[in-house]
Formats: C-alpha cells, structure tokens, sequence
C-alpha cells in the first residue's frame, strides 16, 4: 500500500514540474508581450499558478487512483501497462494544449477556451489566421516536451510501479486499513481538486494577482483553464454570472444612458435611398491618418472623408467579425466568452437592421470572398433577410489568396456588376478579405519586408486600392447618387501597433464613415465626435431614413447624430469589458474584479465608482441575452 502512495504523490510532483516548465516556454515564446513587467512579477506568475496547478495535477491522479483502490480487491492483468499508457497519452495531449496555447496566444491575447475550441470546426480558415506561428519551432518544441518528459516519467515514475498483480488485500484489519487509507487519500484528491473546503470551488481567480493581464494568465494553468471554460460553455447562456448591482438599479443606469430628446439633423438628401454597408475587416483606426493613425496606408480611405461624413471615436464591439457582423447587422452587442451567432435557438430572436427596408420593397445581398458557412454565418445572413450571398463559392480559383479566399479587387469588380444590373432600391453589405491573416495581396508590395506588422500594412494597403478604385467607379454609375455609403470595420487589430494586451481601448477602435451621393453637400468632410459602437449605426441609419424601429427592436443603439445622445462605448473581451464613458478609457478584468486599464490606477481605484456603469451595462446586457 505504501508503495502505491508513493507512486501517486510521485507522479503528483511530476505534474507539478511539467506545469511550470510549460509555463516558462509560455513565457519564452511570448516575452514581448511582457513588455512593462519585471523579472520579480514574472516570477510571481509562477508562485501563484500553485493553486491551479494542484487541482490540474489532482485531476490526472484520478484515474491511477481509482486503479489503485481496485487493486485492492480485485486481480486486473497489465495494469501498470495501461497506466504507463495512459500517463504517456495525457503527456502528448497536454503538451499540445499547452503549445498551442503558447502559440495562439500572440495572435489572441487570450489562454485556449471553449469559444476558441469552436472555430477547430473550420481548420483551414483557421490555419490560415495562424500563418505568422512557426510551426516547425512548435513541432519541435513539442517532440523535445514528449521526449524529454517522456524520459524523466519513466525513471522517476513507472520504474517504480506499484506491484498491483496479484496484490490483493486480504485479512479484516488489512481491509479496514486499506480502506480508512484510500479514504484518506480521496479526500486529499477532492479537496485538491476543488482547491480547498470553502462553500464555491477553485477558479481562475485564484491565481491572478495583478492589473496585468499577461501576468494572470500566465498563472493560469492552460490544462484546467481549458476544461473549465468547455463544462461551463453552456451555462454562459443560461447564467448571468455578472450580477453588480441589484437589478433595478442597473435598469435605470441603462435607461438613463439612452434617453435622448431624439432630436437630430437630416444629412440624406433623397427620401428613399440605398444603402452599401462596406464592413472594413481589421480596419482598426491605427492605419486611418485622419483618426490619428499612421499615413500612406489608406490614402483611398483618406480621399473619400473630404466627400464623407467621418465618425471619430467609433469602437468596435468584440475582436472577431462573427461579432462585429452581428453588432452592424443587428446592433446587438458581443458576449465575453462566447458567440451570440453560433447560437441557432438566440441568433434566430436577434433583430436585423434589413426588416425594415425589406418592408419598404428594398432588395437585399450580401458579398463576402471568405466561406460563408465559417462561424454559423450563412445561417445568420439568412435570418437577417438577406435574399443572395455571394461567397467564395462563386468565384475562380485563381482568384483566391492560397487559403482564405478570393481578393477585394476580384469581390468588389464583382459588387460593382451587379449593382449595375439591380432594379429595385437595395441594402447591400460586402465584406472585405485582403487585410484578414495571411494577409498575401496578389500586387507587388508596398513595403518590403516580410515583418508581420509589414505585412498587416500591405495588405490594408491593397484592400484600400481596392476600395478607393470601386468609389471611384461607382461614382460614374447612375444608382450612387442616391446611396448612401457606410463604411465601418468589422474590429480592430493588434497590428500594426503591436498591442502586447490585446484588451486595451486603442485595438478596439476603428473608422466609420458615411458617404455616396446621397449624403448632402453640408456634411462632406465633416467629423462627429460622438462616442459610440458599431451598434449605433442601426438607429443612426434607420432615424435618418425615416423607418424608426421600436426602441425595444434595437435597445443596444443610438442616433449617433443626436446631440442628445451620450458619450458612451462599450466592448467586450475574454471574461471581460472595456467602457469608455465621460472622456475616460477604462478596462475591467470580471476574474480579478479590477480595473486593468489605464495601468496608472492603484488598486484601490479599481473600485471606485468610474466602472459602476460599466458593470451595469455587462449585467444588463448579459440579462437581455440570456432571456433571448
């Protein structure tokens, strides 16, 4: 029996290590986004990933336990051959995990959960958003982990198997020992499991310690983090686990945000026009010269603002297009931890800024060069009223970059046709490729270099050739001088600021811009400050067009031309938001319950009353989505 506990506080050890070295490669690979931490909160990391690590480690005792205590009643043939079996597979899959974690994370600021889980459904568009990742590094790394780990699980583990053949107890007392033993140790592995004997068990926030979100999830343990996210993956949309404030109070915190006297000015000039919606993909405002961003990237862009109506301090709601879609379209906001539109029974209840217009007799498509189904898209295209979707599927082979999809000049020549041939008064939505990962352009280069944020660059570059050369086409068609142009970004980008913490307000803000030849004369190349969200535009649009929903069709949207209206934006990441409110710029992390940004904040800002309405519009929100 001693050598049975033995072998399990062994293999417990062995966990232990194998967590920590798979945390210093974490660190390793990603040490630029650590930019601003010193060595000691590094190590801190490590110190406080104790807790997390021992319920992970507890976790992979289980099985060898339950082994064990069979053993004891009962003969079981190869069983240290299945054990060592099973201890070698868990090493190779958490070694995977565990890497590429360490590899997506560069590209997604956050640790491997359930939402990221759901795209494996779509490898290739995947591996396409991966290109920047070395995978020979990474394969190597993780043969060296197998090997290395496999080596030291072998000497210091299974060459001291437990002899469970023929090594049955027997005699009363043996039994009552045996058995007060392995109750004794169930105890141990439940309570190290649930972190402790308090009322709620272990979770994240048992592990993070700063206002640097690099740091807290370093501390996470990639293992448990995963696990974790997947069991409670269903219970996001069923349980608001954001509760702040009592629920009245944040009612009227919410209601007070969107009263307004609903007065605002006519920039249309024609009484029944069409309407282009160009989603911009990864537009974010640090390529927009006008918005403060760099110069020389989007000239294109910069041109059509003399003749546009620019919105200045835009946020994107979330930081995929699966939820800037459904910000535009719908003007619902993003969920933190997973994806309204991968819901059929909740996407299917959202409004759609077409039903309107399609009541009026209006035609409706969408065009997109990129798979449509990818992310529950098609079905969400659908639902919202679109009569024909234009995907990759409609365009050459030669057409396409070498794994997302066809480019912008090849999808908006092809735009710019059929509005051509259309009749009827139209709500048209195309969504831009070229600017998406792996950012190859089928033109010569307008940077030389192969740096990532070069390439981001080029890629914006040509997407805004693209751009410019279809308004400058569309201007010589009859149907433009009666259209309106919304020009919007489906999220922002790390690149090519090269965010280390992908949370903070600057990646998530973008350019909106309204222009074509319905806008009226005294609003080109005018700005609007007001600050807002991709889900303003829908009441903005609908106002100016004279078929106002009701307020509760499009409750998450405001007339961004009201002077009226408030100054407000909000977005969410991974189990967390960001709200800019009153001229302040504010980052709330839900685990540590603190304010992560501006990184000037004491700690015991973080529960002043600057976030409180914030936090109401998360729990309200979230309300509202899971009642849907």
């Amino acid at each position: 029996m001693k050598r049975k506990l033995l072998y399990l506080l062994r293999l417990f050890v062995f966990w232990l290590v194998f967590f920590q070295v798979s945390r210093a490669i974490f660190v390793l690979y990603n040490y630029d986004k650590f930019t601003g931490c010193s060595k000691s909160e590094i190590l801190y990391a490590f110190l406080h990933a104790w807790p997390l690590d021992f319920s992970a480690a507890c976790y992979l005792l289980a099985v060898p336990f339950l082994i064990a205590l069979a053993s004891n009643y009962i003969h079981l043939l190869h069983v240290t051959k299945a054990l060592s079996a099973f201890n070698y597979v868990m090493l190779a899959l958490l070694t995977i995990i565990n890497l590429a974690d360490t590899a997506l994370y560069h590209e997604w600021g956050y640790k491997l959960n359930a939402y990221a889980l759901s795209f494996t459904r779509y490898p290739k568009e995947v591996m396409a958003s991966m290109k920047s990742i070395p995978y020979l590094l990474i394969q190597a790394i993780i043969g060296a982990m197998v090997a290395g780990f496999g080596i030291l699980l072998r000497k210091t583990v299974h060459l001291h198997d437990y002899p469970l053949k023929n090594n049955v107890i027997t005699g009363t007392k043996r039994h009552v020992k045996g058995a007060a033993v392995f109750l004794c140790t169930l105890f141990l592995l439940f309570t190290g499991i649930r972190g402790g004997l308090g009322v709620v068990p272990i979770n994240q926030s048992a592990v993070f310690f700063s206002g640097k979100p690099v740091l807290n999830h370093t501390a996470l343990n990639t293992g448990w983090n995963l696990m974790n996210s997947y069991v409670n993956a269903g219970k996001t949309s069923t349980k608001n686990s954001y509760q702040y404030l009592k629920a009245e109070d944040a009612k009227n915190k919410i209601d007070e945000l969107y009263k307004s006297n609903n007065s605002f000015p006519s920039v249309i000039g024609t009484e029944k026009p069409n309407i282009l919606f160009i989603v911009l993909e990864s537009w974010t405002a640090d390529v927009i010269e006008d918005l403060g961003g760099e110069a020389g990237l989007t000239d294109g862009f910069k041109e059509a603002t003399k003749e546009g109506l620019l919105f200045s301090n835009i946020y994107a709601n979330g930081d995929r297009t699966d939820k800037g879609i459904v910000a535009i379209l719908s003007a619902y906001p993003s969920q933190t931890q997973t994806s309204i539109i991968t819901q059929a029974e909740k996407m299917e209840k959202l409004p759609s800024i077409l039903f309107p217009f399609i009541d009026n007799g209006y035609q409706t498509a969408f065009y997109y060069g990129g798979e449509s189904d990818f992310a529950n898209m098609k079905a969400y295209l659908f639902h919202c009223g679109f009569s024909k979707i234009i995907d990759k599927n409609a365009f050459e082979s030669k057409d396409m970059n070498s794994k997302w999809g066809a480019h912008d000049g090849v999808v908006f020549s092809r735009l710019l046709t059929d509005l051509n041939s259309e009749k009827k008064p139209f709500v048209y939505t195309v969504l831009s490729l070229s600017s998406h990962e792996p950012f190859e352009i089928p033109v010569p280069s307008k940077i030389k270099s192969n740096k990532e944020a070069d390439l981001f660059r080029n890629a914006i570059w040509y997407s805004d050739q693209c751009l410019h050369h279809f308004l400058t086409e569309a201007k010589q068609q009859s149907w433009y001088k009666n259209t309106l142009i919304v020009m919007v970004a489906d999220h922002g980008h790390r690149l090519p600021a090269n965010y280390t913490d992908l949370s903070v307000p600057g990646k998530f803000r973008i350019p909106v811009l309204f222009t074509g030849g319905a806008l009226l004369n005294e609003y080109r190349g005018k700005v609007c400050t007001k600050t807002g969200n991709q889900t303003d535009l829908a009441k903005t649009i609908l106002d100016q067009v004279r078929m106002p929903a009701p307020a509760s069709t499009f409750r998450w949207s405001k007339n961004l031309l009201d002077s009226s209206s408030k100054d407000f934006a909000f977005y969410t990441f991974n189990d967390g938001i960001g709200w800019v409110y009153k001229g302040e710029q504010l980052v709330f992390d839900n685990i540590s319950k603190q304010i992560t940004y501006p990184y000037t904040l004491t700690k015991a800002d973080s529960t002043i009353e600057k976030m409180q309405t914030g936090k109401a519009y998360l729990q309200y929100f979230y309300e509202d989505y899971i009642n849907r």
